[in-house]
């Protein structure tokens, strides 16, 4: 199986708003603590159900490209909850590694009459698809270069 899709409904939270900050005094110091709100978590934690409830696992090292439609409130950022879902299928056991998501395509619907006041959930369709090998082997052979073929020094 080359492809998987799993769909989630809830909240979606924004990475923009994902961490709170507190200082704690150590000593003569004070140190900067940087934390998951505990809206962030529910929205990571609810797609992690969603993601670990048909036990899809990708063979360890895939390269896979990612398709996110969303039907978000309007006020919502597009781009803001792909990192989110990133760790999250890391965390459930689907893909290794995110870094191993080659690319993203995001197709962005809206709740229709949408705006500050949402009575509508979001809604979002995630599907991975395997890179095929012969791909990969290109893939491994760009990686090696630097960007665009450029040398840095």
């Amino acid at each position: 199986m080359n492809n998987h899709i799993w769909y989630w409904i809830g909240k979606a939270e924004s990475v923009n708003r994902w961490h709170g900050a507190r200082a704690i005094r150590s000593g003569h110091k004070w140190i900067a603590m940087i934390f998951e709100t505990p809206k962030y978590k529910k929205f990571k934690n609810s797609m992690l159900v969603v993601f670990m409830a048909d036990r899809f696992q990708f063979p360890k090292e895939t390269y896979v490209d990612m398709q996110i439609t969303a039907c978000l409130n309007k006020t919502n950022d597009t781009g803001n909850f792909e990192k989110a879902i990133g760790d999250t299928l890391e965390k459930a056991g689907i893909i290794s590694n995110d870094r191993f998501v080659r690319n993203i395509t995001i197709i962005r619907r809206y709740h229709p009459g949408s705006g500050t006041k949402n009575k509508f959930h979001d809604q979002l369709m995630i599907e991975l698809t395997a890179v095929p090998d012969k791909e990969v082997s290109f893939l491994k052979i760009e990686q090696s270069d630097d960007l665009y073929g450029l040398r840095f020094k």
